[in-house]
């Protein structure tokens, strides 16, 4: 998934921070690597969505969480901006 703006790197922090306390890596997983290949399954996937969404005061819709959208942090990242995007609309 393209990214039009520069990456935030607070929210790629906070999210690296999820993933590590998740499945504790002793290395840094690329912003492309597919996270499967990191030892990230489709539990952990939620476990990540649940925690981001707790952390960062965001729902994700039902309709996104699907594995595919949230396989590497780029496309979390993404999936993230999507839905503060979202919130953001929900308030004005």
């Amino acid at each position: 998934m393209p990214m039009d703006e520069p990456f935030d790197p607070v929210l790629i922090g906070i999210i690296r921070e999820k993933l590590n306390d998740i499945v504790p890596l002793d290395h840094t997983v690329g912003i492309s690597d597919e996270l499967s290949a990191w030892g990230f399954h489709s539990l952990n996937i939620m476990k990540l969505i649940v925690e981001l969404e707790l952390e960062l005061s965001i729902e994700f819709d039902d309709f996104d969480l699907l594995l595919e959208k949230f396989s590497t942090i780029e496309k979390v990242y993404g999936m993230v901006k999507k839905a503060q995007q979202s919130a953001q609309e929900l308030h004005e």
